[in-house]
């Protein structure tokens, strides 16, 4: 078996509809598999898969256990000797793991390769986040103060080294690299598996034939999310920010500012409904 194409679902029951039915109409003339791991829906998608895709190999969680976790169950069940992590909101244009395997293959130094991924278009066809930069605390803490300007990605020409891959659609060898840290329970599950690609001299690189269309957009950064402060989504990147950037040894100083700024955040009246019972695991992280 070439690659395992591994998928987290939950509650996307049409979205995931759309995705699987893209990847069995591009992929030719390449072995693959593909595993839904799903975090316990409610709305009929193991059924759909059961009923529409009999050949996906379904792995049953029972309840939300994360996205790392999720895909790390899907992990357990691989044969693939790649693995293509892949969001349930994407749609493949084209033969986009024929793509992913062949470039891997022929690469000169595939010792040292640790992650391919692609540009992702949104639902216009335009680019959308595809990569980024290794953020840290105190870069995040300047750029909150008046008048700071925000760094800015360079622009994307394939083949590119990045320091991470968005997740939506990330292209792994199937080794020990390729689990995910369960202690991040939604968002920089991606960019902290990549820094340890990055620690250990392996390299990430975007390249230009895959074409991918992802729904939901830059699916880690906060201009995807609900608006509203005091959302799940925007509770869990947060958490899950601070506990990036411990694990990244930033400068201690500028995580507590940042953590005692999210705090004084959630105490506003307006959110602290939904944010009171998620302090603990905030001072924790």
């Amino acid at each position: 078996m070439n690659i395992s194409i591994i998928i987290v679902n939950y509650n996307t029951k049409d979205l995931l509809r759309n995705c699987l039915d893209s990847i069995y109409r591009h992929s030719r003339d390449i072995g693959f598999e593909v595993i839904v791991s799903d975090n316990g829906s409610l709305d009929g998608s193991v059924e759909m898969i059961k009923e529409s895709f009999p050949g996906v190999k379904i792995i049953e969680n029972r309840k939300n256990i994360g996205f790392g976790a999720a895909n790390n169950r899907g992990l357990d069940s691989a044969s693939g000797n790649y693995v293509f992590y892949l969001n349930s909101d994407t749609v493949l244009l084209n033969n986009a793991i024929k793509f992913f395997f062949e470039f891997w293959e022929n690469y000169h130094d595939r010792d040292h390769l640790g992650a391919l991924g692609c540009v992702l278009l949104n639902s216009r066809g335009l680019p959308t986040h595809s990569w980024g930069g290794f953020s840290s605390a105190t870069r995040e803490l300047r750029e909150k103060l008046p008048g700071a300007r925000r760094s800015r990605p360079a622009p994307v020409v394939p083949p590119l080294e990045v320091d991470y891959i968005a997740g939506a659609a990330l292209f792994l060898k199937n080794d020990g690299f390729a689990r995910f840290d369960e202690r991040f329970f939604l968002y920089f599950e991606d960019s902290d598996l990549q820094l340890r690609l990055a620690g250990a001299g392996k390299k990430r690189i975007i390249i230009d034939k895959p074409r991918i269309i992802h729904l939901e957009g830059a699916s880690n950064s906060p201009s995807a999310m609900p608006a509203f402060e005091g959302s799940f989504s925007r509770i869990q990147f947060a958490i899950s920010k601070i506990k990036y950037y411990r694990k990244k040894k930033d400068n201690p100083l500028c995580i507590f500012i940042l953590k005692m700024l999210i705090l004084v955040k959630w105490l506003n009246p307006l959110l602290l409904r939904n944010t009171s019972k998620y302090f603990k695991q905030l001072l924790l992280a």
